[in-house]
């Protein structure tokens, strides 16, 4: 019996063969149809489930293993012959057609039917940084560059120099040991200050508004930066309140947003319509409520996806074209056509 391979869940099985007459002439098969057989189980009727098509002697047999989802499962090995036709007079009920298996070797195999794996010479498979699934060790990246434009969440451990501005630091500074020289631009939430290279004097001349009064002009003076170093008692002594530092930071941002131009509004309107992309939703039944985004990816997924429909439900495939992320039963008395609501697949 000819082996086929071992399938993914729901693709379709094509089968070939050939018959001939007792001359050994291709002959076609009179009123030919096949059954396919579940490892030692008996046959399953082969209606709805197997299409049998013939030109000749040539001879094909299609079995679609998503028509009956729960005889097809994965982990088994099928069998399939003739279940009825003649060749001239002679019956040929029984005659092995092929064999095949779903998910049942073990095999490597891709997600997508055009997706490839990178293989070296040397027999290592390639790696792609962009998709690595659930890393739980950490990765020793000492030959890679990371591109300086990157964001970085969190950094544990030393670092041995940061070239560049910092935008904001949040939560406790715990020292800050070296030269320090520069002109201070805020403070952290924990009142650690924050300053940027210039001149001393640019602290006093309008960095620290005048409101919160917590540093007079001598507290840091010129002199406290002379040979880079910073008069800590100074600066412990006339530290800056948390609840002024709020405060100062809520109007500052207020301010900033009382700025925005219709413009830049429209700007970043039209960034989110034509730039930004969304990933379309998973596996899971539509909710009632949602934004209007979530609304819109799914009409597009389902317009987009892989569908099939049987007489009792519509299952909607996600990217893959392989896993029902949504399903609808339905069903036609003759009178009413009546759609029920979107669910979870599979």
């Amino acid at each position: 019996m000819t082996w086929y391979g071992d399938f993914a869940s729901g693709q379709r099985v094509d089968m070939f063969f050939t018959t001939v007459n007792e001359q050994g002439l291709p002959t076609a098969i009179t009123s030919g149809s096949a059954a396919c057989r579940k490892g030692g189980t008996t046959f399953l009727a082969p209606a709805g489930v197997t299409a049998y098509t013939s030109s000749g002697g040539e001879h094909r047999v299609s079995i679609f293993t998503s028509s009956a989802a729960a005889y097809y499962t994965t982990g088994a090995d099928y069998q399939v012959f003739e279940a009825k036709g003649l060749i001239t007079t002679t019956s040929i009920i029984g005659y092995a057609i092929g064999q095949f298996s779903i998910d049942n070797r073990g095999l490597l195999r891709p997600t997508g039917a055009t997706r490839t794996l990178d293989v070296s010479t040397g027999g290592e498979a390639g790696l792609d940084w962009a998709n690595i699934g659930s890393p739980t060790t950490a990765q020793n990246l000492s030959a890679t560059n990371i591109d300086v434009d990157q964001i970085v969440a969190s950094v544990s451990g030393a670092v041995g120099s940061v070239t560049g501005a910092v935008g904001s630091v949040t939560g406790a500074v715990g020292s800050v040991t070296g030269n320090v020289s520069g002109t201070v631009i805020g403070t952290t939430s924990a009142n650690v200050i924050l300053w940027q290279a210039a001149a001393p004097s640019a602290l006093i001349s309008g960095r620290v508004d005048a409101n919160t009064q917590a540093l007079a002009a001598g507290v840091i003076a010129s002199g406290s930066f002379a040979a880079g170093a910073v008069d800590a008692a100074a600066i412990a002594a006339n530290a800056l309140g948390a609840a002024e530092l709020a405060a100062d930071a809520v109007a500052e941002i207020q301010s900033g947003l009382s700025t925005l131009t219709a413009a830049e509004v429209n700007a970043e309107v039209v960034d989110a319509l034509a730039t930004d992309t969304y990933a379309e939703p998973g596996q899971a039944a539509p909710a009632a409520t949602t934004t209007l985004a979530v609304k819109l990816s799914y009409l597009y997924k389902f317009l987009r996806n892989r569908v099939t429909t049987t007489s009792s439900q519509i299952s909607i495939y996600g990217d893959d074209a392989a896993t029902v992320h949504q399903k609808i039963t339905h069903s036609d008395d003759g009178v009413t056509y009546d759609k029920g609501e979107v669910a979870s697949g599979p």
